[in-house]
């Protein structure tokens, strides 16, 4: 192919180029993969969150928050499902306006209490029991 591009030519999308390789991935800064990595854990004690509320409610306790006490009440699948798309819809949310400030803030600040309620439940199911 060195025959047919003169030697300066890049090809269009491939990567690289015939003078000199470029990396494959480009580089990723802190400040880029941060925000996906809130958005993950975000999600992910979410779903957490839903099986031990789900645990905690088989063991006799009570939800703390009365909205989704009432879904809890009417179905503990309904209960599970919509309080993981109220979540899943908030960090979309959050992660489509990643690059405001206040977004990235709201994110860490939801995480951060995610992060506590996960404690919280892993506390008192597994530490008072």
């Amino acid at each position: 192919m060195s025959n047919w591009f003169p030697s300066n030519y890049e090809l269009a999308g491939a990567g690289f180029s015939s003078t000199s390789q470029r990396p494959f991935f480009r580089d990723v800064t802190l400040a880029e993969s941060f925000p996906l990595l809130l958005a993950l854990m975000l999600v992910s004690f979410n779903l957490f969150d839903s099986l031990l509320t789900a645990r905690a409610l088989s063991m006799g306790f009570t939800e703390a928050n009365p909205v989704m006490a009432g879904l809890f009440n009417m179905s503990l699948p309904m209960g599970m499902f919509f309080k993981s798309v109220i979540v899943g819809t908030g960090a979309l949310v959050l992660w489509k306006f990643r690059h405001l400030p206040v977004a990235r803030r709201g994110m860490t600040a939801v995480t951060g209490c995610y992060g506590a309620v996960i404690l919280y439940h892993l506390y008192f199911q597994m530490l008072v029991i």
